[in-house]
């Protein structure tokens, strides 16, 4: 048995020679009693052992993000683990009171229990998204301000509440190019680019506009030096 706490009376969480995890001594066999009974502490102990534990239990996806994580050279790490997890990480009283705050505002505009319990996934401004972004968040809630949505992160849903305005405004069809799709914000529509005018055809519309002439399509298509016969 390996044990990771400096007092041990305290150990909650133990790894066995063959690489099994117990937690207060019942062995954990699924990723869903690993959540329900994984804390922040618990990090320090299983983090060495958490990529080989995933991939053992066919958790792919999971595994994959547990290897691109730098432990434990990270700072935070921890958050990182918990993340990937689906794990939250505690907040300090400054932040519990943060968060009860916008909870109170978000509440004049939506009673979604959905979003409320979410709250830590809505940015109120660019900082926040940025904030979300970098945390490696799916799902975004976007609220009342004005936005821009990197491109070059993929793999997001971004979610409008109240007003919100996107300042680089893409199509539908774009983000959904690049990953990414939306739910309550104002896209434009999908546009096609005009084919640029020919010179001739420039000069003719010019003539057209000032004398009040019409010309044939054809004459401007067909005689490229010329501008055309009147009809």
């Amino acid at each position: 048995m390996k044990m990771y706490y400096e007092n041990p009376e305290e150990a909650r969480v133990t790894v066995t020679d063959d690489e099994r995890f117990m937690i207060n001594g019942k062995e954990i066999r699924t990723l869903a009693e690993l959540r329900e009974h994984f804390t922040p502490a618990d990090v320090i102990a299983v983090a060495p052992y958490l990529e080989s534990w995933l991939e053992n239990h066919f958790y792919e996806e999971e595994a994959d993000a547990v290897s691109e994580a730098s432990f434990p050279a990270s700072d935070n790490y921890t958050e990182i683990f918990c993340r990937i997890l689906g794990v939250e990480t505690p907040l300090s009283k400054e932040e519990n009171e943060e968060m009860e705050r916008r909870v109170q505002i978000l509440r004049q505009h939506t009673d979604d229990p959905t979003v409320l319990k979410n709250i830590r996934k809505v940015a109120f401004d660019q900082q926040d998204l940025a904030d979300l972004i970098h945390r490696g968040e799916k799902v975004i809630y976007l609220f009342d301000n004005s936005f821009t949505i990197p491109l070059s992160r993929s793999g997001i849903r971004y979610i409008g509440i109240a007003d919100v305005v996107i300042e680089n405004p893409r199509s539908e069809e774009e983000y959904r190019k690049a990953g990414i799709t939306t739910e309550g914000i104002v896209l434009p529509e999908n546009k096609t680019e005009e084919e640029p005018c020919s010179p001739v055809s420039e000069m003719i519309n010019r003539i057209s506009e000032t004398w009040g002439l019409s010309f044939t399509d054809t004459s401007a298509e067909d005689d490229e030096d010329g501008i055309g016969i009147p009809d």
